[in-house]
């Protein structure tokens, strides 16, 4: 080790750091004060499920049509994956895209356009 003289600049959290609380009711709440709502989204596809679910039930075992409608429950279920999964990717990347330090990099909204964000309620 060497040491040149210089004194250790003192690093700082303040104004980067951003606490994050998970809840039901909402789904997060930052220590800065917003909330981003709880989408629910099995409760959004929920009759569309039950729907497909009971149509399956009534097919016949071994069947060419049980298979068809067996496809058709998974695909529900693909989406309400893939919908989760799109809400997290969104939450995460408006979060950074608020604090720039994070992200390593500023970008215009302008120059790319508005982008739909998670719901947000203050």
């Amino acid at each position: 080790m060497v040491d040149d003289g210089e004194d250790i600049p003192e690093k700082t959290a303040e104004g980067k750091a951003v606490g994050i609380d998970l809840g039901l009711t909402h789904f997060a709440i930052t220590s800065d004060g917003s909330k981003f709502d709880n989408p629910r989204w099995l409760a959004r596809h929920e009759k569309n499920l039950r729907k497909k679910q009971k149509r399956l039930s009534r097919r016949l075992q071994d069947s060419n049509n049980r298979n068809k409608a067996r496809k058709q429950v998974a695909g529900v279920h693909n989406k309400i994956s893939r919908c989760r999964s799109d809400f997290h990717h969104k939450l995460s990347r408006f979060d950074s895209r608020r604090k720039p330090s994070h992200s390593g990099r500023k970008s215009s909204r302008k120059k790319h356009g508005q982008e739909s964000l998670p719901s947000q309620s203050n």
